[in-house]
């Protein structure tokens, strides 16, 4: 849990951290270090992660799923579980009961904002 809070406060520009850097005066072979690392900071934590996937592999890699079945399955309907009430669902869904919403009403903020930039643009 806690590699995960460096991996996510490590993916944040440093202007939603409050560090301007106007405010400093950086070696300017220091601010293209930070300008290429905050551009490829995605990359950057994927290739670290495989890295470190690679330094832990004891040569019999990692199993991400389970058998596979080839073959197209026979077409029929999904199992579908037994009825269960509003509590159940929502103890089963725990905090994702609220995120979901959340996660849904930024989407289609940033759509709007979006398509709202091309329209003033035009």
């Amino acid at each position: 849990m806690q590699r995960n809070r460096h991996v996510i406060a490590f993916l944040f520009p440093p202007k939603y951290l409050g560090i301007a850097s106007h405010r400093f005066r950086i070696n300017p072979y220091l601010r293209k270090v930070c300008w290429l690392l905050s551009t490829a900071r995605n990359a950057v934590v994927v290739v670290t992660c495989a890295a470190v996937a690679a330094a832990v592999d004891d040569g019999k890699g990692f199993i991400l799923t389970g058998s596979i079945v080839t073959g197209v399955p026979a077409p029929r309907l999904p199992a579908l579980p037994e009825r269960i009430g509003l509590g159940d669902a929502l103890r089963n869904l725990g905090s994702a009961s609220v995120l979901l919403p959340l996660v849904a009403v930024m989407q289609h903020a940033a759509i709007v904002k979006a398509f709202s930039n091309m329209k003033s643009q035009s």
